[in-house]
């Protein structure tokens, strides 16, 4: 499975949420705007269809994305939030620039409570929140909003504070009973720091004492008391043994033994079977089915999780008799072309929260399709200085766009664009404040999941979170004309 750069998986958010390690892939690294989510979406399945008959609208300036929601007639007061792309908290003195219908530029700063107002403002509107004050924060854009209180999503002020090590858990085998035998590491901090296993499954066929190499990164601390959670399974999840072992405190870049840790058995909770309809216009060539169990288990104050990996079309898998648990399941399936700058992935969602007393898990994999016209997967039309030319099959679903423009200096820029429009003009951009190095350029361009429209996603009075029971991804590498 493709690890993401820049999203995250809802499972894998909410797994981070309470410092389990979804070792493998996910929807990045870092989450979209709406990281702290937790909710529970059901599996409906959006399809992703392309229009050859889309067009960009050519006039220089004016914003392409206005979602329909709003009154054009006369001005308004804008009055809204930016919060933590994070953690959700008030982002201070942090400037938003609004472009309003007629073009008419205003720029104010967010109070110490991350409050803004701006008055005169004629819908539909663009808003530009700055990019943060340290070197990985972005500025981010949304294009044609309606609503008159709006909640805005900015990098925070601070980075997060980083560090690594490699701990060797010296696992003493047990004979599982298989021709191989898979063990699951999972890290959690004795304190409650948060920290992330960053390694992938480990197998043997025979039963011996080895080290078991457990890369593991942290947050926002310097020096962690790191443990780990020990699963072992047979490969057919029917036996399991399971033991926890505490590394102490690790320093940055540390290497570092445990003791010798000795699995006991354990027993099932239950069986599970992952099925997956994969449908009929999904290419042969694309990739098998990759299919994901999500146990999350533990005390409320420390929940921690492994993740549990099939393939094909049903998977059984039983749920081993660890404290407190629960379930979520996805199933995946990504285009392999060889050609790097363009692929795509989709991805469908059991709810969370499973019991484990649950014994099937339907899920559907629908029509993967490109976001884009085939003919904007290059040179960027001189006259336009566009991209776009999508359409969804479903109206209701809005666009995150990563762009990324490297330079011939090394030097990067990056913006992240939200719209339910069809494309995207990088001069309004330009315009708008957002500075791209000419060339060259990529962008990643993501559904974040079927919701009325952007507005919906924004308006503080109803917030509404999308339903990501379906997600598709598309790379698309682009150059800018001069």
């Amino acid at each position: 499975m493709r690890a993401f750069l820049r999203f995250s998986l809802p499972v894998a958010v909410a797994l981070a949420s309470v410092g389990t390690s979804a070792c493998g892939s996910g929807r990045l690294a870092e989450a979209i705007s709406d990281a702290g989510r937790a909710d529970a979406p059901d599996d409906v399945g959006v399809a992703v269809a392309p229009d050859a008959a889309s067009t960009i609208d050519a006039e220089a300036g004016a914003s392409l994305t206005n979602d329909g929601g709003g009154d054009a007639s006369g001005p308004i007061q804008v009055s809204g939030h930016v919060v933590d792309i994070y953690a959700g908290a008030f982002v201070a003195s942090r400037k938003v620039t609004l472009v309003d219908a007629t073009g008419a530029r205003t720029e104010v700063t967010t109070d110490a409570n991350g409050a803004f107002q701006a008055d005169g403002i004629v819908p539909p509107y663009d808003a530009l929140v700055a990019a943060g004050p340290y070197g990985g924060a972005n500025p981010v854009v949304y294009l044609g909003v309606t609503v008159a209180h709006p909640r805005l999503h900015g990098w925070p002020d601070v980075g997060y504070t980083t560090g690594s090590a490699t701990v060797n858990v010296l696992l003493q085998e047990p004979s599982c009973g298989a021709s191989t035998c898979q063990v699951w590491l999972t890290a959690f901090g004795c304190n409650g720091e948060e920290v992330q296993f960053n390694g992938g499954v480990t197998t043997y066929q025979t039963a011996t004492t080895e080290p078991i190499s457990a890369p593991t990164g942290w947050y926002n601390t310097t020096s962690p008391c790191i443990g780990y959670d020990v699963l072992v399974s047979d490969s057919t999840f029917t036996h399991y043994w399971y033991a926890e072992v505490t590394a102490g405190t690790v320093s940055n870049g540390a290497t570092v033994t445990t003791s010798t840790v000795v699995p006991s058995p354990i027993g099932t909770l239950g069986n599970v079977t992952l099925n997956v309809t994969e449908a009929p216009q999904i290419p042969s060539s694309w990739s098998p089915v990759d299919l994901d169990l999500f146990v999350v288990y533990g005390p409320q104050n420390n929940r921690r999780g492994v993740r549990l990996l099939g393939s094909g079309t049903s998977s059984a898998f039983g749920v081993p008799a660890l404290q407190g648990p629960v379930m979520s399941a996805q199933a995946s399936i990504e285009n392999p072309t060889p050609d790097p700058s363009f692929w795509q992935y989709v991805t469908a969602f059991s709810p969370f929260d499973l019991p484990p007393t649950t014994t099937t898990i339907d899920l559907s994999l629908v029509p993967p399709q490109p976001l884009l016209a085939p003919a904007e997967n290059g040179p960027i039309s001189a006259a336009t200085g566009s991209i776009g030319a999508w359409t969804w099959a479903s109206s209701e679903m809005v666009m995150h766009a990563t762009l990324v423009a490297h330079g011939e200096a090394s030097d990067t820029t990056e913006v992240e664009v939200h719209t339910s429009g069809s494309a995207i003009d990088l001069g309004h951009l330009a315009a708008m404040g957002v500075t791209l190095i000419p060339s060259p350029h990529w962008g990643y361009f993501a559904a974040v999941g079927r919701i009325a429209s952007l507005d919906a996603m924004l308006d503080e009075t109803n917030l509404q979170s999308p339903d990501e029971s379906q997600y598709t991804a598309t790379n698309i590498a682009f150059t800018m004309t001069p």
